[in-house]
C-alpha cells in the first residue's frame, strides 16, 4: 500500500512496486549458495536428493547466479556418504568430464 499511495501514476506505482519486489539482497544470493554447497544426501533417495540440487540451482539460476554442469556434479559427490566412497573416486578420476544426465544415471544404478 505505500507504493500505491506515493505514486502518481500507474508506471510510477509499476517501478515502485518492480524496485520493492525484484530486489535480491547479496545476503540472499550468499544464503541460497551456501543451502546449494551444503545440501547431504542424508537419509533421502538419490531422486530426492538430487531434486534437492537441482531446486536450489534452479532459485539461483532465477536471480543470475550460473552454475556449471561440472560443478553441480562436485557439489553432489561432495554430498553424498561415506558408502558412496568408491563411486565418488571413479568419478573423480575419469579423464573425461561426466555430463549431469550421465552422472544421474551411474548415481541411480549405484
Amino acid at each position: 500500500m505505500s507504493c500505491a499511495i506515493r505514486s502518481t501514476s500507474s508506471r510510477d506505482l509499476w517501478i515502485r512496486l518492480q524496485e520493492q519486489f525484484s530486489t535480491v539482497s547479496k545476503t540472499s544470493i550468499f544464503q541460497m549458495k551456501s543451502n546449494l554447497q551444503t545440501i547431504k544426501k542424508g537419509s533421502d533417495s538419490i531422486t530426492q536428493y538430487l531434486q534437492k540440487i537441482k531446486e536450489a540451482r534452479y532459485y539461483l539460476s532465477a536471480v543470475g547466479v550460473y552454475f556449471l554442469d561440472k560443478d553441480i556434479v562436485i557439489l553432489a559427490l561432495n554430498g553424498l556418504p561415506a558408502e558412496y566412497n568408491t563411486f565418488r573416486t571413479v568419478i573423480r578420476w575419469r579423464e573425461s568430464v561426466i555430463s549431469l544426465k550421465e552422472f544421474r544415471t551411474q548415481l541411480l544404478a549405484e
